[in-house]
């Protein structure tokens, strides 16, 4: 996390965010209880006049032929806070839905591609 500045004038707070896979009950691993620890240390920064961009791999998905409650939460908890889906707010047309995605959302697919198994542009996107 860092602030960034325009000679001694405050601009804005970027964070860079990794939602990395934790144990979680049923024998498995997930990052929805990463991700929630990250939106605990970013409530307090955001509010009216703040000015904080999140990027990074949440290792969370909206549409996916297997739907999570898990990571609805943490993108509702995003924008309870205020924050807003960058890659949803791009008006239609514009994005481009993710190439072989397994997800059922089609055209409206906002997944994005962040790995590639031994760096093979055909391997799956997940």
């Amino acid at each position: 996390m860092a602030d960034v500045y325009q000679g001694e004038a405050y601009v804005l707070t970027v964070a860079s965010v990794y939602g990395m896979f934790q144990p979680v009950p049923g024998n498995r691993e997930d990052s929805y209880p990463t991700m929630h620890g990250v939106l605990d240390r970013l409530t307090p920064m955001v509010g009216p006049g703040s000015h904080v961009v999140v990027g990074g791999d949440f290792n969370s998905w909206r549409h996916s032929s297997t739907p999570s409650v898990h990571y609805e939460a943490v993108f509702d908890r995003f924008a309870s806070i205020g924050m807003s889906d960058c890659i949803e707010a791009n008006v239609r047309g514009v994005r481009n839905p993710m190439p072989n995605c397994s997800c059922s959302a089609g055209d409206r697919c906002t997944n994005v591609q962040t790995y590639r198994h031994q760096r093979r542009p055909d391997s799956n996107p997940w």
